[in-house]
């Protein structure tokens, strides 16, 4: 990923640390991730040792909530930050570690960037993989390119990185057959037994439109949100993103308390389908907000099994406080 790797830290993880992979998703696609077994050993040729027994994991999230993946709750900074190769913005970037200034910098510290790019014509695993040069900190092996029926992929080791012997960077990229979308991710280890993380890493990876084992071009929904009129306090709601896939739907959007006081709010987002049918609904309840504050919410999934195309709509706003 050309785009610098170097950040400054946003915050923590969006969702607290826990003892065990978390379970919630954005969007993922399950089947697909069962059909192909993809994983980040079978890339390598080689199977990767296990996280240490007891590894507490964070979700990481990216600033517009499109996708996330697990690292050790002590990797707790994080920034987006925009996936640009050949000068052309393809998709979005996050990295994480326990000080992400560092990731791509300073090789005394772990860390990991991963990118996203829905559709990304032009770019290939070895050319995504070919832009990263570490060269003056590192000592590079040649690019390695592997694929099977399921997937095409190109990943490069630099080894001795800061003048540690044990230090590494390991560059990858992933394309699915078929596809002109990629995932790339450059993991900094301070010695092997970081290794221990990437498999479980890049095995939490959930993405709106894109399964865990790669992504699959998606024609987003068409979305539409309005605030119901009524309410005396003053507020705005947004709908982001409103997706479908595989059988279920969900959505993704913002709230933000415009009032002067207060507020926590009770609303519904509401599912049409392509006749103007409803066929779902989610109800969703925020914390109190401060005047000007805003709150990311995501819908839970809900059937949408014959569904072609979707519409999400908020409905029955209740403004409490």
């Amino acid at each position: 990923m050309s785009t610098p790797v170097a950040a400054v830290a946003t915050g923590t993880p969006a969702v607290a640390p826990t003892a065990a992979p978390t379970t919630e998703a954005i969007a993922t696609d399950a089947a697909a991730s069962d059909a192909t077994g993809l994983t980040i050993g079978s890339i390598l040729g080689e199977t990767l040792p296990a996280a240490p027994s007891g590894t507490a994991w964070a979700r990481i999230i990216d600033d517009a909530g499109t996708f996330s993946f697990e690292v050790p709750s002590t990797w707790a900074e994080q920034a987006t930050h925009p996936w640009e190769e050949a000068g052309a913005r393809i998709g979005t970037v996050v990295v994480a570690g326990p000080a992400v200034a560092g990731v791509g910098t300073d090789f005394t510290v772990p860390g990991v960037a991963v990118g996203i790019a829905p559709n990304a014509p032009g770019s290939t695993p070895r050319s995504v993989v070919e832009s990263d040069d570490f060269s003056g900190s590192c000592t590079g092996d040649p690019v390695v390119e592997a694929s099977d029926a399921g997937y095409t992929a190109a990943f490069k080791s630099w080894s001795g990185c800061g003048g540690n012997t044990e230090a590494f960077v390991l560059v990858i990229a992933i394309s699915p057959a078929g596809s002109t979308g990629l995932i790339a991710v450059v993991f900094q280890g301070v010695g092997q037994a970081d290794l221990g993380y990437l498999e479980h890493i890049m095995g939490s990876l959930e993405a709106s439109g894109i399964p865990s084992t790669g992504p699959v071009a998606s024609e987003p929904a068409p979305a539409s949100a309005a605030a119901p009129p009524g309410n005396s306090q003053a507020f705005t709601i947004t709908i982001d993103e409103c997706f479908l896939q595989t059988g279920s739907v969900g959505s993704i959007g913002v709230i933000r308390n415009t009032d002067s006081t207060s507020h926590a709010y009770r609303f519904r987002v509401r599912f049409v389908d392509e006749a103007g049918i409803v066929y779902a609904e989610a109800e969703q309840e925020t914390p109190a907000l401060a005047p000007g504050e805003a709150y990311r919410f995501g819908t839970p999934f809900q059937d949408a099994h014959g569904v072609t195309r979707t519409t999400c709509t908020v409905v029955d706003v209740q403004v409490f406080g």
